[in-house]
């Protein structure tokens, strides 16, 4: 089936996207006062930064809450001296307002996006990109959102705060009786500034799909219906809007 085989697809690929983890996960959770058992350690990440030498960003989760229907999480995002471990920037986000939670729709995977998002001419930004989907058959529904942060003293600025990145929507009732709604945002820096920031343009790819039973010659039939639409975010001085 069409929408079952997206779907699976998407979860394949995104499984490609678990980043590095080369370097001392205990030394790092000592100097944020953690323990391994307290964290989800299968979605906790690093990756080096191709612009930055020797710094490496690193994503953990820490288990706020776990009733075996839901997990929430705090999240630490941290820029760390690829040699001595030591952490450089921080970002801390409590579970009451970072939306990092896992329940019938599932957190599982956490991918750093290091494309060269130049914000200005001499600063960029990475991104923090969260993989959600659920495990239903007959409503099959994924999701991807991006973060944008800089390096800002010794902490670091979330300015760009859960974005849609992507997002799959699908009902299924037989076999032949579907429908589903993709949608894939891609994004490249403009020319023009708001803030003193390069604006972003969303390209937003929308794919709608309706599979039915062709009543003449009773045979499945599909309609695609494809369409783009952009957008701009642009920099209210805090965060991109």
């Amino acid at each position: 089936m069409k929408v079952k085989c997206i779907l699976l697809l998407f979860l394949a690929l995104t499984c490609n996207l678990n980043s590095q983890t080369d370097f001392d996960l205990d030394k790092v959770l000592q100097q944020l006062n953690l323990k391994k058992e307290q964290c989800k350690t299968e979605l906790i990440t690093s990756k080096r930064l191709p612009y930055s030498k020797n710094e490496t960003v690193v994503v953990i989760p820490e288990i706020i809450e776990d009733n075996g229907s839901e997990i929430l999480f705090n999240s630490h995002i941290l820029i760390i001296d690829s040699v001595s471990n030591q952490i450089k920037n921080k970002y801390f986000e409590s579970s009451e307002t970072n939306e990092w939670d896992s329940n019938a729709v599932i957190l599982s995977y956490i991918e750093i996006d290091t494309a060269k998002y130049y914000i200005t001419k001499n600063k960029r930004a990475f991104g923090i990109r969260l993989i959600f989907y659920t495990l239903s058959k007959m409503n099959p529904y994924s999701l991807e959102t991006i973060s944008l942060f800089v390096s800002k003293g010794n902490t670091l600025s979330k300015i760009l705060n859960k974005y849609t990145a992507k997002e799959y929507v699908g009902e299924i009732n037989m076999d032949c009786d579907y429908w589903s709604i993709k949608e894939n945002k891609y994004f490249s820096i403009s020319k023009n500034r708001s803030n003193n920031f390069f604006d972003i343009i969303v390209t937003n790819e929308i794919s709608e799909s309706e599979s039915f039973q062709n009543e003449k010659n009773d045979e499945c039939d599909e309609k695609v219906k494809k369409s783009i639409i952009r957008s701009i975010l642009k920099f209210n001085g805090t965060e991109y809007k």
